[in-house]
């Protein structure tokens, strides 16, 4: 599918988000709302962003080589905090309107996946970083896995469990290694792509990594 077409999609997307009351989308949970009025409303909040992610998501992959894909890059990012954040009020412990359902704990990894390439690939972007927001995605990113080792340690054979094990090694990524050019890893992710991460002499004291990808 070519950029006119993803933007013709996204505008209707937009346009059907703009027939929903904005205090709908800003509403945040409460005790007093039913567990199924909640899993409702932000189960379709959840959904919203998953589509609007996914279908920017091929063309922020390309932004490194071509800047007129900068607002895929952006709108991927937005959405998939968006996700994360809904995914947590779906599995918040105190009060779960989901609790099994390894469909949408992979979609909450997937996602932060996307946080993760925006991150360590500082190097081959041409937008100037913005160390205060990459500071808060790592935090999106630790909290999202608190979540999901919570759950992992419940059902230890769930995809939660594979989950915390890849965050792991992508947030250590997060620091390089001694030696550039040396791979850290290289996963495999369903549906996804193969992620390739290795050290690159950077220019940022808190990150000296960059990632490649390949299908």
């Amino acid at each position: 599918m070519d950029f006119l077409t993803t933007a013709k999609i996204d505008q209707e997307l937009q346009d059907c988000k703009n027939t929903i009351p904005l205090d709908w989308w800003t509403t945040s949970p409460s005790i007093d709302m039913s567990l199924e009025k909640l899993h409702d409303m932000f189960r379709a909040k959840f959904c919203y962003h998953h589509v609007r992610r996914f279908l920017h998501l091929p063309f922020m992959l390309k932004v490194s080589s071509d800047i007129r894909y900068e607002y895929s890059r952006v709108v991927t990012l937005e959405s998939s905090r968006e996700m994360i954040k809904v995914y947590q009020i779906l599995r918040n412990p105190q009060r779960p309107a989901i609790t099994i359902c390894d469909v949408v704990d992979y979609q909450a990894f997937t996602t932060s996946m996307s946080l993760i390439i925006n991150l360590l690939t500082y190097s081959q972007s041409y937008v100037p970083r913005d160390l205060q927001q990459d500071e808060l995605d790592w935090d999106i990113i630790y909290n999202l896995k608190q979540y999901l080792r919570q759950f992992s340690e419940e059902r230890p054979c769930s995809v939660a469990t594979q989950a915390v094990r890849l965050l792991d090694d992508f947030c250590r990524a997060r620091y390089g290694l001694p030696n550039p050019g040396d791979h850290i890893c290289q996963v495999a992710i369903p549906y996804f792509r193969v992620v390739r991460v290795s050290s690159v002499q950077g220019t940022s004291s808190n990150n000296d990594s960059s990632t490649a990808l390949q299908n």
